[in-house]
């Protein structure tokens, strides 16, 4: 018993929600070598609540939606000021 309560004692590290990894495989599609999680919690952050219901919405049809939704809220002033603050540049897009 007591190695089974050793192994519930282990943390495990809290995963972001749904919506700020769906937000950061967009951001790696989109931008091939960023370092997208920087980047995903500025668009979390600047995103209507609209916007995050549409980015933890799974099902395909709501794939383009979500790319549509991520280029939005990215190009948003307030969005460019926080990864900016996060020290992260965008690789150049040949």
């Amino acid at each position: 018993a007591i190695p089974a309560l050793a192994a519930c004692t282990t943390e495990e590290p809290e995963q972001p929600p749904i919506y700020e990894l769906s937000a950061a495989a967009i951001v790696r599609a989109l931008y091939p070598g960023i370092n997208a999680p920087p980047v995903a919690a500025c668009i979390v952050e600047n995103a209507s609540a609209e916007e995050i219901d549409a980015l933890a919405t799974t099902n395909s049809e709501s794939n383009s939606e979500r790319f549509d939704i991520v280029e939005l809220v990215l190009a948003r002033e307030e969005t460019q000021a926080c990864v900016a603050d996060k020290n992260v540049t965008f690789p150049e897009v040949v």
